[in-house]
């Protein structure tokens, strides 16, 4: 959560942000920002000598008037034309190329905030995805970070201009009278104290509403994905999908349009305000002219200075107002950007055994989930040896998936230790420690992919055309899907970036599988591995199953007692803990817990 806002705090808040912001501005190229500060500054000295070079003008073409010898007149007149109309020519050609260099760097500042926010995205542990708070904070920093940091580039260009602009014109504007530099300035403040003002006020309110627009992106994605197309149309979901989206938008948009409507009439005043002003000191220097004071070329000059000189001071302040509103925006990406994850690498991490000789465990463990007091693993132990399978069955709830995610460090238990060849799991590298893990789920990732590199994706390090991963495939059974399919190995897999073919929910579970076995992990995890499965596919796991492994560990969670039963050990969990284990002979002669799940499921087959 962002600090409180004392009034010296968010000053030097603001300031911190914008200095953040002109450092990723700067580091994202150089060389860009080289080369806009410098059309920024042309584009800043060419109006001032354009306006001078245009009273030149005037007061010669009044002088040439009065004057017998037009030639001669004219000829005082030519290069003073060209002059201008070359400073004129300078001036659209360094706007057109700053033009051009601000969107390069807005590009490139965009992209280098992307990635920042991609890379954090993969530090953050699973805890934060099932956090609706760290959710909130990922939507307000993905909201703001495609736009915001083009908007500072732009806000310090119109800053850096108008001050260059500014102070040329502010000597022009005083040598008719002190007072009209004061005239200009005190115009201007409310202008930009009322933009400050609604940049801070729209801002609370983006923030205070950003899970109601997570709700509204919620119901888009559902009525515009590919996941839920299927039962939306089946049970006739779609309008009512789309009345809710709708009322959703409906009320951001009053509240939002609300804020803007009352922006622009204060705006509006005060530009009023501002143009009486300007009237009344442009009537004082008239007056002067007509009595002789200065030249119709003064005039012309003095009033373009001005005008100019207060739009020069107009946009300067709007670039400090967006730039503070900037600031207050990019404070939801920085915000994401410093958390940290729950599950970290020590300062000097271990590395995992190579190979894992002894096993994994789980001793006295016990585990909540972030935000609950009940726990869901209570003084759980739990021995997965080296080479052996051991199967965990459970009813729903038992705490089977939430033992998978801390034997891969997805998350730490709140007591007792989880080890690898005795060594506590804290003590290494996250990262170093999923390398030695594969872990397949019910619903694996349908990769956009071909289907060489839906394997390789268990692997990435692999080269494309490495042998191991058509031997991979053949283990899994993918080697008869592969004929089927235009390309064999090479055919792109899914429609969503690609006209590519389309696999059933079981094929899939086999490229998981392959996924699995090109991994060469010391344990495999198979969750529900044979749940989209049809018997034929199955049984051919079943055969397969041992090879796959090539001797080295697995943990099978699941609901199919004949996947289970492959298993060396089996342990039942109920409540978050060991209440019975063994072989499936050795459960069923017990006729206890295991005993009563496997009845139920049997008893449907006869």
């Amino acid at each position: 959560m962002p600090p409180a806002e004392g009034p010296s705090a968010t000053i030097r808040e603001r300031a911190a942000g914008i200095v953040r912001a002109m450092g990723l501005v700067w580091r994202s190229s150089p060389a860009l920002a080289i080369c806009t500060a410098g059309l920024t500054l042309a584009q800043g000295v060419l109006p001032l000598a354009a306006l001078w070079l245009l009273k030149l003008v005037v007061d010669a073409v009044t002088q040439g008037i009065a004057q017998p010898d037009k030639d001669a007149a004219m000829a005082r007149l030519a290069p003073l034309l060209l002059a201008w109309g070359g400073v004129l020519a300078a001036s659209a050609a360094a706007s057109a190329l700053s033009a051009l260099a601000s969107e390069a760097q807005g590009i490139a500042v965009s992209d280098a905030m992307l990635d920042a926010m991609n890379r954090q995205s993969i530090r953050m542990d699973l805890a934060f995805y099932e956090n609706s708070d760290a959710n909130d904070a990922l939507r307000r920093a993905q909201s703001e970070a495609p736009f915001r940091p083009l908007g500072i580039v732009n806000g310090v260009a119109q800053v850096l201009q108008n001050s260059v602009s500014l102070v040329g014109i502010a000597g022009m504007v005083l040598a008719f009278h002190w007072a009209v530099g004061v005239v200009i300035i005190v115009v201007a403040v409310p202008g930009m104290a009322l933009r400050a003002a609604y940049s801070k006020r729209l801002y609370r309110w983006a923030r205070g509403r950003t899970k109601l627009e997570r709700r509204a992106s919620y119901w888009n994605w559902l009525l515009c994905g590919e996941v839920h197309a299927k039962e939306l149309r089946l049970n006739g979901l779609g309008p009512a999908a789309a009345a809710w989206w709708m009322e959703a938008r409906r009320t951001l948009k009053g509240e939002k349009l609300a804020i803007v409507r009352a922006r622009a009439t204060g705006e509006t005043l005060a530009q009023v305000a501002g143009a009486a002003v300007m009237l009344g000191a442009f009537a004082v220097v008239a007056r002067r002219a007509v009595s002789g004071e200065i030249s119709l070329g003064d005039l012309v000059l003095f009033y373009q200075a001005f005008q100019r000189g207060q739009a020069f001071l107009q946009s300067l302040l709007a670039g400090i107002g967006g730039l503070y509103g900037d600031s207050l925006f990019l404070r939801n990406v920085f915000e994401f950007l410093a958390m940290e994850p729950t599950v970290r690498a020590p300062e000097r991490p271990v590395e995992p055994p190579q190979p894992m000789a002894q096993g994994m465990e789980l001793r006295g463990v016990t585990f909540r989930y972030p935000g609950f007091e009940a726990p869901v693993l209570r003084d759980l132990t739990l021995r997965l040896p080296a080479g052996k399978v051991v199967a965990l069955v459970g009813a729903n709830g038992a705490g089977k998936s939430t033992v998978v995610k801390l034997l891969a460090r997805l998350y730490d238990p709140d007591e007792g230790a989880v080890t690898m060849d005795g060594v506590d799991l804290r003590a290494m590298d996250p990262d170093a420690l999923r390398r030695r893990l594969a872990v397949v789920v019910q619903e694996p990732t349908r990769y956009q992919a071909t289907l060489r590199e839906n394997i390789r994706m268990g692997c990435i390090d692999l080269r494309a055309d490495d042998p191991r991963i058509l031997e991979a495939g053949r283990l899994a059974g993918l080697d008869g899907i592969a004929e089927g399919l235009a390309e064999r190995y090479d055919t792109h897999l899914g429609r969503a970036l690609d006209d590519g073919a389309e696999l059933s929910g079981g094929q899939w579970q086999r490229v998981a599988l392959a996924r699995a076995i090109v991994r060469q992990a010391d344990l495999t995890v198979l969750d529900e591995p044979t749940s989209a499965m049809d018997p034929l596919a199955e049984a051919a796991f079943h055969e397969s199953f041992r090879a796959m492994l090539d001797g080295r560990a697995a943990l099978i969670v699941s609901h199919r007692f004949s996947t289970v039963r492959m298993a060396d050990h089996i342990v039942v969990l109920e409540d978050g803990a060991v209440v019975e284990e063994g072989s499936h002979d050795e459960l069923l002669a017990r006729n206890g817990a295991y005993a009563v799940l496997f009845e139920a499921q049997a008893s449907r087959y006869r």
